[in-house]
């Protein structure tokens, strides 16, 4: 699929969804599933500016941007710093990164 994007008369993008996707949809998310007891507990990664940690619950969600970090680094930490019962991993989708264009954000 062909997607072309046009903003205030210019161009912003012509390419394939996958080429939106690879070249605007660095931010990911990590959504860990932690046993309970674990309130007390801080993520390594709380109050770094470029990263949203949402915590509710024995819900840890972590957003990141995949060009400065590696999944698996997070994932690494997270493990050592709770006890984790599962774990998903959420690609930016399609409507995020027009959300976020129009936004001005990328």
């Amino acid at each position: 699929m062909i997607g072309f994007m046009i903003d205030k008369g210019q161009e912003i993008f012509d390419g394939t969804v996958s080429q939106l996707k690879e070249t605007f949809g660095k931010m990911k998310s990590l959504s860990f599933e932690l046993l309970p007891g674990q309130s007390h507990l801080l993520s390594h990664y709380e109050g770094l500016s470029d990263m949203t940690i949402d915590r509710q619950g024995n819900s840890l969600n972590i957003e990141f941007d995949s060009s400065r970090y590696q999944s698996a680094d997070i994932i690494k930490q997270t493990l050592s710093d709770f006890e984790v019962r599962d774990l998903k991993m959420v690609d930016t989708d399609i409507e995020d990164i027009i959300r976020r264009f129009y936004r001005k954000e990328l």
